[in-house]
């Protein structure tokens, strides 16, 4: 899926119940969006934070059962269902905010390395500006 997503397999296969579940879990939300899979189990799995909508052809054609991004759009939605590919729109913040702690210790290494001192903070702050009802 070239630099901006990455495909994996999960150690074992689940439902897509299972795979949503998770996913809210994890992310810690109460509502996912889903363009329902084949039914099946999926194991091949997607991931692209932020805005990855654009990647539903080229995670189909990488063997992906399954998408897990954010903003995904109506027409990317159509088009996942058209491919057979699964998708979990779980919000653009939500799905950038889980890699922020692991950002923040590669900057804090990158600097260190070159014997620069800079602070770097993780923010705390949710401004995702939607409110579901």
């Amino acid at each position: 899926m070239g630099a901006l997503g990455r495909v994996g397999r999960l150690e074992q296969p689940i439902t897509e119940e299972q795979l949503i579940a998770l996913v809210k879990e994890r992310l810690q939300l109460s509502s996912v969006k889903v363009v329902p899979g084949s039914g099946d189990s999926v194991q091949q799995v997607a991931v692209c934070g932020g805005s990855g909508g654009s990647l539903v052809r080229s995670a189909a054609q990488k063997g992906a059962q399954v998408l897990i991004t954010g903003d995904v759009g109506y027409h990317e939605g159509q088009l996942a269902q058209s491919l057979g590919l699964m998708v979990i729109d779980a919000g653009h913040g939500p799905t950038e905010r889980v890699v922020l702690p692991w950002l923040k210790t590669q900057l804090q290494q990158a600097f260190a390395g070159n014997g620069e001192i800079l602070p770097v903070f993780h923010s705390q702050v949710n401004t995702d500006p939607w409110r579901f009802y």
